[in-house]
């Protein structure tokens, strides 16, 4: 390798080292990070960006060709979320101790369905279906101490929650005398 690439290769690792030296970076359904006396420019910054998709299928039915069936209703609880917390404290500098979040919890319930090809008197009970009704969602929490300078400090924070429930329908093609007892669905 020539001398000036040589050089050039350890200019760019020990630049990336400082630029990037007590920045924290995670990604899942749960994040923490602390960033402590990072000073310097563009030091000690936070990004998170948990993102929890948790998917439930329960309690669904489906037949070709039924004749006299009980199907019995069931329990499907759907209650996990995503959530950030970061500290910067004492990140001295140009653009130090910033933090940003973007947290996402999208959950997917799929619960109660029944799908009858050709049935006589069967019989669906309905299901209770919960989609993240008192879960945790999608939070976010920064705490910012002692980080001062030029733009330190800042934290830009973000947080969606989109439940998806897909509770309760029923399709019968060529059936007779089929009950169908209603589903609960909560999200």
């Amino acid at each position: 390798m020539h001398g000036i690439a040589k050089r050039g290769l350890a200019l760019v690792a020990a630049t990336s080292g400082i630029v990037l030296g007590g920045a924290a970076v995670a990604s899942a359904d749960g994040a923490t990070a602390t960033t402590t006396q990072s000073g310097g420019a563009v030091a000690g910054w936070v990004a998170q960006a948990p993102v929890s998709v948790p998917v439930n299928v329960c309690g669904n039915s489906v037949e070709a060709i039924a004749f006299h069936e009980v199907v019995n209703g069931t329990t499907c609880k759907n209650y996990q979320g995503a959530a950030a917390a970061a500290t910067t404290a004492m990140s001295g500098g140009i653009g130090a101790g910033d933090t940003v979040q973007a947290v996402g919890n999208v959950p997917v319930d799929i619960c109660g369905n029944a799908v009858a090809g050709a049935g006589i008197k069967n019989l669906y009970t309905g299901s209770a279906c919960t989609n993240n009704a008192w879960g945790p969602g999608a939070s976010a929490t920064s705490t910012v101490d002692h980080s001062g300078g030029i733009l330190a400090g800042n934290t830009v924070q973000g947080g969606v929650n989109v439940p998806i429930n897909a509770c309760g329908d029923v399709v019968g093609l060529g059936v007779v005398k089929n009950y169908y007892e209603g589903s609960t669905c909560e999200n």
